[in-house]
């Protein structure tokens, strides 16, 4: 059953689910306790710089501190409660720690290709936070389940598959703009969350590049033609 804003109410989420809740939860709080209480800098520790202050287990940490105000917390964490559970009652939970994988992957692959590039502005500041895995879940829903309506900022009933596309323009539009590491990361996420849904419709990569090997294959000698020469056939 489709998890949307138009349904009334949500059912309760999976056992899985709610353990990534209630942990990104106690990591929020913990957060909060280091940076105003015991006046430990976890988001110049854990996040991710771009610029002079990078760190080699940066890429990883990132995820784990939110970095916000309390409402934004709040507004991420709740977009994983919203999308989550649509991702696990499909495709379960080693399907829903596949699309956190792949949009990690991704981000973290886009991003050191833009570091490295020069595309990224060090001066836009670090990364941190869940929005990668939040934009991955929402392209999943949106692909899977493009006729699902739900309600755009609670009031204006739009399908999904009108939030997945125009989440990844509106990704792609915010890292033209502002050229941060934020925006990398986001455009990473939705990357990972299109590759997921395209590897499940399809199969694993490796049979996708056969599969695309032989039609590239069959392609290239439907060009030829066959003369008809007797006992050994030419090939034109």
């Amino acid at each position: 059953m489709a998890r949307t804003m138009l349904s009334g109410g949500f059912p309760p989420p999976p056992p899985f689910t709610k353990n990534i809740l209630i942990g990104l939860i106690g990591l929020y709080i913990i957060e909060l306790l280091g940076n105003s209480w015991v006046d430990i800098p976890l988001v110049n520790i854990l996040g991710w710089w771009p610029g002079a202050q990078f760190e080699i287990w940066q890429p990883l940490t990132c995820y784990l501190i939110q970095g916000k105000t309390p409402l934004s917390a709040l507004l991420s964490i709740l977009m994983v409660y919203f999308f989550f559970p649509t991702v696990q009652r499909r495709y379960g939970k080693n399907g829903l720690l596949k699309m956190c994988s792949l949009s990690i992957g991704c981000s973290t692959l886009l991003s050191a290709i833009f570091i490295v590039t020069g595309a990224i502005l060090p001066s836009q500041g670090p990364f941190m936070g869940i929005l990668s895995f939040v934009t991955a879940a929402i392209v999943v829903f949106g692909l899977t389940q493009p006729n699902a309506q739900i309600l755009l900022f609670f009031i204006l009933p739009i399908k999904a598959a009108w939030i997945a596309w125009g989440s990844g323009l509106l990704t792609l539009l915010n890292f033209l703009a502002f050229r941060s590491l934020e925006a990398s990361m986001i455009c990473g996420g939705w990357l990972g969350g299109y590759l997921f849904v395209y590897q499940m419709k399809h199969g694993s990569f490796r049979k996708i590049f056969v599969h695309w090997n032989h039609k590239r294959r069959h392609k290239r000698l439907s060009k030829f033609t066959v003369i008809d020469g007797g006992k050994n056939d030419t090939w034109h």
